[in-house]
């Protein structure tokens, strides 16, 4: 496979995927605490790892990972 990694390319590289429509895969995270057993990132870690797996098999363009704000509302309480 061709993939390509956004923040490595050249221009005549990423005119080629768009020719080609090529998929662009973007992992997503939150960084945010995850009690002692995993780093603060882990999200986005998890999401890269699976991107560059799925980069492996297909010709795409992968994009650096995007980390966001906390969570914790999600899995908090009011207080």
């Amino acid at each position: 496979m061709a993939s390509i990694r956004m923040e490595m390319t050249y221009p005549k590289e990423l005119e080629k995927a768009k020719k080609e429509r090529w998929p662009i895969l973007i992992p997503i995270g939150t960084m945010e605490y995850h009690s002692t057993i995993c780093p603060y990132g882990c999200d986005a870690l998890v999401a890269n790892g699976l991107v560059e797996k799925v980069a492996e098999k297909i010709d795409c363009v992968v994009m650096p990972p995007i980390w966001y704000g906390v969570a914790s509302y999600a899995v908090g309480g009011p207080e």
